[in-house]
């Protein structure tokens, strides 16, 4: 069986077709930003029209950010996607493939880290952090899932890291001093220009961005204490070449509840999420 996943994100939608064992093929949409709903159908239809095979899946698996309502029909709050508060998500869905197929939903940081951990199995502790439009985590046990609240790992795009120099960021969920109004696109953009993505390879350690990182890194590890730390996401995944730096500065002084030779680890690619978001689709069949 094939799934098509679907990462409906904040700045662009990303697709993936999927098998049991591989990706197939992998796409994604013309940008925008704070999308209305004409908007993400435009998108969503580009993506399955560049996609061979998209609208003859045999599900499908969409990953989300914001918060989902219990039954996981609708989203009910996204900041950064307006245009798909409360629309019903089997009609998102069925609106772009012309017919009803089974749907599986997930959140972003979840699909992302399923989707990584998918290519490079383990059977310790893993924590995916999403870094991208919004901030989100996801812990897996041996690629299950470890629910906490709203229907995520933890909020923490939304814990307090700061201050880390300047004036305090107030994030786009109106906390003061957040991980996310310290590392999100939107304050990254507002920090370093439209050319902030080619800054990110060379951040220095000291920089606010990167010390609300590192902050937030040794809070998870006191929290869930992971064996494996995944940074993912559009902004993640351009953080490699500071791997080393910020996995130095996590550890000094690190408590001694941490996980003793935890590893930091890099995505690799755009598309974990949407190719997560299949899996996890396929799984539920």
């Amino acid at each position: 069986m094939r799934a098509l996943g679907l990462d409906i994100g904040g700045t662009s939608i990303k697709a993936a077709l999927v098998d049991e064992g591989s990706i197939i093929g992998a796409t994604r949409s013309p940008p925008y930003q704070r999308p209305d709903r004409a908007q993400l159908d435009a998108c969503l239809s580009a993506c399955c029209d560049g996609l061979p095979g998209a609208r003859d899946a045999h599900c499908v698996g969409l990953c989300l950010p914001g918060i989902l309502a219990p039954d996981r029909s609708m989203v009910l709050n996204a900041v950064n996607i307006p245009g798909i508060e409360r629309v019903p998500l089997r009609e998102l869905v069925g609106s772009v493939l012309g017919r009803a197929a089974g749907l599986g939903v997930v959140n972003d940081a979840h699909a992302s880290a399923f989707g990584y951990w998918r290519e490079h199995r383990s059977d310790d502790r893993l924590l995916g952090l999403a870094l991208g439009t919004g901030v989100g985590a996801c812990v897996l046990d041996a690629g299950k899932w470890l629910s906490v609240t709203g229907g995520s790992s933890g909020h923490i795009g939304q814990i307090d890291v700061g201050p880390c120099g300047g004036e305090p960021p107030l994030g786009p969920d109106g906390g003061r001093n957040s991980l996310e109004g310290y590392l999100g696109v939107e304050a990254l953009r507002a920090r370093y220009g439209d050319g902030f993505a080619e800054r990110l390879g060379t951040l220095a350690i000291d920089e606010p961005p990167m010390q609300a990182l590192v902050r937030a890194l040794r809070i998870c590890h006191a929290v869930y204490r992971p064996a494996r730390v995944v940074l993912l996401g559009g902004v993640g995944i351009r953080l490699a070449l500071r791997a080393d730096a910020i996995r130095d500065a996590v550890a000094r002084e690190l408590t001694s509840v941490a996980q003793p030779g935890w590893t930091l680890e890099v995505g690799q690619s755009d598309h974990h999420a949407a190719a997560g978001a299949g899996w996890l689709a396929l799984e539920g069949m």
